[in-house]
């Protein structure tokens, strides 16, 4: 199994990191905002060894990729083209993009900007256009996401060492069991590294990208989307509404849908396996050529 990784200067000049292992049908995975790589351990294990080949990579100014010079140029348009510019450099014309809640937007971006280098989508828990009007289902979350980055533009250091002291104490896993995840199905282990990287993530850069996430709409071109569509939605996702995703799911013309009963936004690794299966029935029917000759072989011998 090939891997790779290492950093590629984007359209602006600005350095972003990516990662890939496998080799095969190229599937670019698209985290959240405040998220790096961490999430997708479960579909890279999966899909390596199936035949694939998957990329993951960290937004501008988080995980491995530095912050910019430039704070303004934070986008969803800026996103996907950080992703054409990884496709670029790894010499790879058409990928499957896999994006999960923020990474849903950039996807959907990707394909409005690039459809001919867009062989699917794969939206995972995420919305289409202005979450943080929809977060828990509760008008009143815009007004508390709108306070909170006055506060953190006005003056980041305090609000930054709160954030940090927070995010550093175990007590905020069990918050989440409470009210966000999965109380049984989300482990510690997995989420642990979430929380380690808030704590290293400056607040300005969160910020400026949730901002970006909030001022994106897909709602003009999702109509128009002709490649295959595969979404999954959470039946108690609190950050993205199962109405949401059924509403996505009625827009765009053909998509398939898959919901996860009792899961949350962190379906990812609630729930893996069951999201592994989905989508490898969603790409032997709808890209076979990719898959490897031995194993269409397997299938054939099963079938029979």
């Amino acid at each position: 199994m090939k891997s790779k990784e290492g950093f590629v200067k984007s359209f602006d000049g600005e350095r972003i990191f990516y990662s890939v292992k496998g080799e095969g049908l190229p599937m670019v995975c698209c985290n959240g905002v405040g998220v790096s790589r961490f999430f997708w351990k479960y579909i890279t294990e999966y899909f390596t060894k199936w035949g694939a080949s998957v990329i993951t990579w960290d937004y501008r100014g988080h995980g491995k990729s530095p912050i910019p010079k430039d704070l303004s140029n934070f986008s969803m348009e800026t996103n996907a083209k950080d992703i054409k510019a990884i496709l670029d450099e790894l010499g790879i014309e058409k990928a499957i993009l896999i994006g999960h809640s923020m990474g849903v937007q950039v996807i959907l971006e990707f394909w409005h900007l690039f459809p001919e280098r867009t062989l699917g989508l794969i939206p995972i828990l995420g919305t289409y256009e202005h979450p943080a009007n929809t977060f828990f289902d509760w008008k009143g979350s815009l007004y508390v996401f709108k306070a909170a980055k006055y506060l953190v533009e006005r003056n980041p250091e305090i609000p930054t060492r709160v954030w940090r002291w927070i995010m550093s104490k175990k007590f905020s896993y069990h918050f989440a069991r409470l009210f966000i995840i999965h109380p049984t199905l989300c482990s510690y282990e997995d989420m642990k590294p979430y929380f380690e990287h808030l704590v290293s993530l400056d607040l300005r850069v969160f910020f400026k990208m949730a901002d970006a996430m909030q001022r994106h709409s897909a709602r003009s071109y999702l109509r128009k989307i002709n490649c295959p569509v595969l979404i999954i939605a959470g039946e108690k996702d609190v950050f993205t509404p199962l109405w949401l995703s059924l509403k996505m799911h009625k827009l765009i013309p053909n998509s398939e849908i898959l919901i996860l009963r009792q899961g949350s936004h962190a379906g990812l690794v609630e729930q893996p396996d069951l999201i592994n299966y989905r989508i490898e029935k969603f790409i032997i029917e709808h890209f076979p050529e990719y898959i490897k000759r031995e194993r269409r072989t397997e299938e054939k011998e099963v079938s029979n």
